[in-house]
């Protein structure tokens, strides 16, 4: 079958897990907040006194123009200053296609297929094969973190885009033999990093790897210019942004978010509403969710701490693992029998030591490592090798260091490594590659284990789809449909000449008992339910301070007509 045919069937079963549900569900409170940042609005009202010092205000109000400051303040005020390239695309995005949920998330899957075709082409290009290009879009057509950020209106898909498209560039630069090619490509690269940078900051680690791979193996004084321009000029929009632009606090707000997941963190787990995701920086906890989260980012590990039962089990694979090492390496055994006799050592620790379906977990370990194995064996260009490496391994070591730093584990999330996924991914697709192009008979028995992963790979994806994944929906319980796009609704249709909407005034959040905010006007539900209003009314509207929940419409003769119940926690997601 033509590999154009097999590319058009992935790109169909990656948008079929995308796109389904991808309306369904109402945005959770980071979306929210983009929603209101690529508007300019600053969450919390800092640049909307009509809402924080008026006692009454209109949607024609809260819609009136904004200049780039605002959208500076707006960003920086809830973001840190990131997302800001996202956050650009988005703005004129919604102009075009509008505010409707499925419409807004849409962004984020079209950036997400487009990173899967590169991914395809980097492989087809640099690696010589259409069929480990192929293997790579499967894994990552597939892969749950992929799958759960194409479901939320976030920059995420728009950084794994960003940092596949920078290595090629970046590549392109080491390998050219033409100077104005090499120019070209160092323009665009430039351009790339620039954005990737204003997308997240997290995102200079992969760029970091670029720097780290021309250190060791760039010779030409040529290149090396045109690469030390495009970090002139990435540098001098990054400076311009933190001290000018959107960035100009964000030292400050992680000094201050730190501070306050620090104090969170400390808190019996009991107390602390974020327990499982922040918690102490202690050497056990790190180690436990940096080895979960490395594991889970690529579906040939996915869950295999999990699965394996702790760190004990962990440590008796590994030690096995090098004990078969060695004999690999300085015995004479016969390597083939030698194999099958490690995968049955790995079935047999499973049957015994390890629970109902979770039996296989020893052997689908061992299969990691054979994949490795022959990830390491296949002929890649040393350059591209090392830096499929560094972006596999450093946003881990990043995000590792940065917990021993804050003091907490905030950073030891997925989304955080997440720019690791596409490199990962092709790393397997060379294993996978190169083990069924193996002459013996052992390749087949691999299914096996690749199947079990498979398994549980799907299980996730199910529970991202009904948006009850604890791991990357950040939930139990599925959402409902948009809240204040419902009642915005009935403000529309029920709202008469000289009536005035009464909006409930709720601060509660995870930080609510960490911060003295419970006697303030709080404006969030305002701003939200506004922004699916229309721009020119002129609806008179007011918040209620003294209602946390009910959405009240006060008719002209003094009627008065609850129109909606957030119902406390449970609407407000």
């Amino acid at each position: 079958m033509p590999s154009r045919i097999l590319v058009l069937i992935i790109l169909g079963l990656a948008g079929f897990l995308r796109f389904n549900h991808i309306g369904s569900y109402s945005p959770y409170t980071d979306e929210k907040f983009t929603l209101l940042n690529v508007h300019g609005i600053c969450v919390g009202g800092y640049n909307q006194p009509e809402l924080t010092e008026n006692d009454t205000f209109t949607p024609k109000e809260f819609w009136k123009d904004r200049d780039l400051n605002d959208h500076y303040q707006a960003i920086a005020r809830s973001d840190f200053g990131t997302h800001f390239t996202y956050n650009v695309f988005l703005k004129y995005w919604i102009k075009a296609f509008g505010l409707k949920d499925g419409m807004v998330r849409t962004l984020s899957v079209l950036f997400n297929l487009l990173t899967l075709v590169l991914v395809f082409w980097l492989c087809k290009a640099f690696l010589k094969s259409t069929y480990i290009g192929l293997i790579a879009m499967s894994i990552l057509a597939l892969d749950p973190l992929f799958i759960s950020q194409s479901h939320f209106a976030r920059s995420y898909t728009l950084s794994f885009l960003l940092v596949v498209l920078g290595t090629i560039f970046f590549y392109k630069i080491l390998k050219s033999e033409n100077k104005k090619e090499t120019i070209t490509f160092g323009v665009l690269y430039a351009i790339i990093a620039a954005m990737a940078l204003l997308n997240h900051y997290l995102n200079f680690i992969i760029f970091l790897a670029h720097v780290i791979t021309a250190a060791i193996y760039l010779r030409s004084q040529r290149k090396w210019f045109v690469l030390l321009a495009a970090g002139a000029f990435t540098l001098l929009v990054m400076g311009y942004w933190m001290t000018a632009g959107g960035g100009q606090w964000s030292m400050e707000f992680l000094k201050d978010k730190n501070a306050l997941h620090l104090k969170m963190a400390n808190l019996p787990a009991d107390q602390n509403p974020m327990s499982g995701n922040v918690d102490p920086s202690s050497a056990k906890n790190v180690s436990q969710k940096a080895i979960n989260v490395f594991f889970d980012s690529n579906l040939i590990s996915f869950d295999l701490y999990h699965s394996l039962h702790g760190i004990l089990n962990l440590a008796l694979f590994i030690f096995a693992s090098i004990l078969f090492g060695f004999t690999y390496k300085f015995t004479k055994i016969d390597k083939q029998k030698l194999l099958l006799g490690f995968f049955a050592a790995m079935l047999i620790l499973g049957l015994v030591l390890l629970p109902s379906h979770y039996k296989l977990a020893f052997v689908s370990a061992a299969f990691v490592l054979l994949v490795l194995y022959h990830w390491f064996k296949h002929p890649v260009e040393k350059e591209l090798r090392l830096i499929l490496l560094l972006s596999g391994l450093l946003p881990l070591f990043y995000v590792i260091f940065d917990a021993f730093k804050t003091g907490h584990t905030t950073s030891l999330a997925h989304r955080y490594i997440g720019v690791c996924v596409p490199f990962l991914g092709i790393i397997y697709a060379v294993g996978l590659y190169r083990l069924f192009h193996q002459k013996n008979n052992l390749k087949y028995l691999t299914i096996i284990p690749l199947a079990y992963q498979l398994f549980f790979v799907g299980s996730e994806i199910k529970t991202i789809l009904d948006d009850n994944s604890a791991r990357y929906s950040f939930r139990n319980e599925a959402r409902e449909e948009n809240p204040y796009r419902a009642a915005s609704q009935l403000v529309i249709e029920n709202y008469g000449e000289g009536d005035t909407l009464l909006i409930p005034s709720y601060g509660a959040n995870v930080y609510s008992d960490l911060r003295n905010n419970q006697n303030e006007r709080h404006i969030l539900d305002a701003q939200y339910l506004n922004l699916y209003l229309p721009k020119d009314a002129e609806y008179i509207e007011k918040i209620d301070v003294t209602e946390p929940n009910l959405l009240v419409l006060k008719k002209a003769n003094g009627e008065r007509k609850v129109l909606f119940d957030f119902q406390g926690k449970k609407l407000r997601y």
